[in-house]
Order: C-alpha cells, then structure tokens, then sequence
C-alpha cells in the first residue's frame, strides 16, 4: 500500500515539534520554500524536533535537519524510511552548527554523515555505522540491530567518529561490529557499558580477547556477557585483566534461552582459549581500585555459573574491595535461583542481597502531532 502524503507546514514560532506519523504515511515538505543561502529557515526557532515511524525522501528530510532549522539542538530520527527520488531506500546527512543531542534509529536506510561542531551526546542505532566529525562529543551509545559481524557475507561499515576527544564522559555499545574501533578510539572513559554476545567459533572468540585487550580506563564498568557458546567466567577473568582503574564493576549475568545446552564443553572445540587452563590463572588480574561489585542475573542466570563468578572474585586481587552485591532484577525475576545463591553465601558479610520491586507502566500515549510554540 502506498504511504498517504502529509504535508509540513513552515511554522516560525514552533520551539518543539513531535511527529508520530506511523508507517501509512509519508512526510512532505513541498509547502515549504527551498532553502535560500544565508537564510534563516522555515523553522527559526525550533529546538527540539522527533520524527517518528514515517517515510520521507532522503533529501527533504537532510534540507529540513540541516538548513530549515538554525536553533536546532535535539534531534531524535526513529524508525523513519528513507526514499530516493524514485521510491527506493536512501540516505541522508546531517549538518547541523546547533545540534548538541541526536537520537537515530532507522530503517532500511542509513545516514552517512554528521558534521555538528556542538553535539555533546549521540545515541545510534541502525544496521550499518556512518562517520561522525562531532569535536564536542562527550556521551555514545551505538547499537548494532543485527548483532552479527557480517551480513551476506560482507563485514558492515562500523560507526566512525573523528574530531573527537581520546575521552568521553559514557560509552554504551551493543554491537560486535564496531566494539574493537569504539574501545580503541578512546583512552578513558568514565563510565563503560558493553553488551557483548560472543558468536560461535575459535576465530570468533580471538576477536573477543582482542577487542578486550582495547578496553580503555573507566570507572564504572558495566558488563551484559552473553556467551552461552564459550565459557562466561573465563571470558570475564579475561575481560577483568584490563580493569585495574575500575571502582565499581557491574556484571549481568544473562539467561541462555537459545539452544544449545549451557556446559561449553559440549559445543565448544577443545582449541577454544576459553578452555584452556590458564585463563582461569588470576595472577595477572590486579584490581587496585575496585570497591564495589554488582551482580544482577536476568532471567534463569545458572545458579552454577554465578557461584563461579562470586567465588572467583573473592580470589581476586582487590584489596579495595568494600561488597558484592547480589541484585535480583524486576525483569523476568527467578525467585528459586535467588534464593538458591542467597542460601549458599548468607555467612560471607561481604555480600549484600537486594531484591527490586518490578515496574509497569500505567498507560500507553501515542501523538499524532504535537507543536510547541513560543
């Protein structure tokens, strides 16, 4: 079915404009006049925008980000289909000397560059990476849709960023595609977060042991493992190696729910590194100011694997070390496995037990089209 046209209007006084089209509909700006060089724009002073959920051509929505809007400081693009001039899928840049937040998630399309001298935090995800010149930046988070190195056997263009820091104030990364050139990229970051699903194969976890080796100082660290193909406690003994200026350590330790079975001996080969006996050496792991440790299992986390993971830690070489914290997430809580771990360390003092209440929301609110005028 063809999208239903809608027309945006140029509105000089709106300051924040929601739209929440959704995917029957198709953004227009041809009652809006071209940009004019020097100009001011159509939406002069427009702050905040947010497109949802609609398809626009590739080049109407980089005139309206990049030269309809000069006070433009927050941009969210979320599930919006680019279209090129004859209906297929395209791309777009931004170009943007206001822009100091952009949220973008898109679909069968992708956004090649942005160019924003004052763009503080990004948040990306998408199937493929664009390069950003952003000399301010000081928060990411990017996510890789598909979670795969390769798609039809070609390795996806990673998220690049120049111009910035060698430092950032958060880095959050969900993507095995781009996580070896965002942990090299930076040389500290105050607070880490990595989703990290190491794929099957030997090769697969060398690149896993590779890109960890990168890992750049940081504070806080916070770890979702999913390694239900390898071993979890000698990935994190590994990953740990290169923790010696992290205070507080956040591990997630998350259910396997694909097949196959949780014991890596039984579909990992021999030759794996996560088999071999000296990654369980904890020697080399000095973890000088390390004072906090949280535990939070998602789901049914094996009971098995998290007492490893707790013993190993008091193993560990932390002599800041203040408590471990055994949290029960709200989501998908496993009260049998709680209690099961609870039972086996109710005499150590040095762990304390959290159980978190789960959280609904009361009601869900969609907007057509909202305008906030001065």
């Amino acid at each position: 079915m063809e999208a239903l046209p809608i027309d945006l209007l140029a509105m000089e006084r709106a300051t924040s404009i929601v739209l929440d089209l959704g995917h029957r509909f198709r953004l227009r700006l041809m009652m809006i006049p071209p940009p004019v060089a020097g100009g001011s724009g159509a939406f002069t002073k427009l702050t905040a925008l947010t497109i949802i959920t609609a398809a626009v051509e590739s080049r109407d929505l980089e005139a309206l980000v990049s030269s309809h809007c000069p006070r433009l400081e927050r941009l969210s693009i979320i599930g919006v289909k680019l279209l090129g001039g004859g209906g297929a899928a395209s791309s777009f840049s931004i170009r943007s000397d206001s822009l100091t937040s952009l949220y973008i998630h898109l679909r069968d399309s992708s956004l090649e560059e942005v160019v924003a001298p004052r763009l503080e935090k990004l948040h990306a995800s998408g199937d493929t990476g664009f390069h950003v010149a952003a000399p301010m930046l000081a928060e990411v988070s990017w996510q890789d849709v598909h979670r795969a190195y390769l798609s039809n056997g070609v390795r996806r263009r990673p998220l690049k960023i120049a111009g910035a820091a060698r430092s950032l104030r958060r880095l959050c990364i969900t993507s095995p595609c781009s996580v070896g050139y965002l942990l090299q990229r930076f040389d500290a970051v105050d607070w880490l977060d990595l989703t990290l699903a190491v794929p099957q194969g030997v090769e697969a976890y060398r690149t896993f042991m590779d890109d960890m080796d990168n890992l750049p100082k940081c504070e806080t660290l916070v770890v979702a493992l999913i390694a239900q193909f390898h071993g979890f406690v000698p990935s994190m003994l590994h990953l740990l190696r290169r923790c010696s200026h992290v205070k507080k350590l956040v591990v997630m330790i998350i259910e396997h729910r694909d097949p196959p079975p949780l014991s890596p001996s039984s579909f990992c080969s021999t030759a794996c590194p996560c088999r071999s006996p000296d990654i369980y050496k904890t020697d080399g792991i000095a973890l000088d100011c390390l004072e906090e440790v949280e535990i939070r299992p998602i789901g049914s986390a094996p009971v098995g694997v998290v007492a490893e993971f707790v013993d190993q830690i008091f193993r560990l070489d932390a002599a800041m070390l203040k408590k471990v914290v055994y949290q029960q997430s709200p989501f998908r809580p496993d009260q049998e496995g709680y209690e099961k771990v609870r039972s086996m360390y109710l005499s150590n003092p040095r762990i304390e037990f959290r159980q978190l209440a789960s959280t609904t929301q009361s009601k869900d609110v969609t907007v057509l089209c909202s305008v906030n005028q001065s």
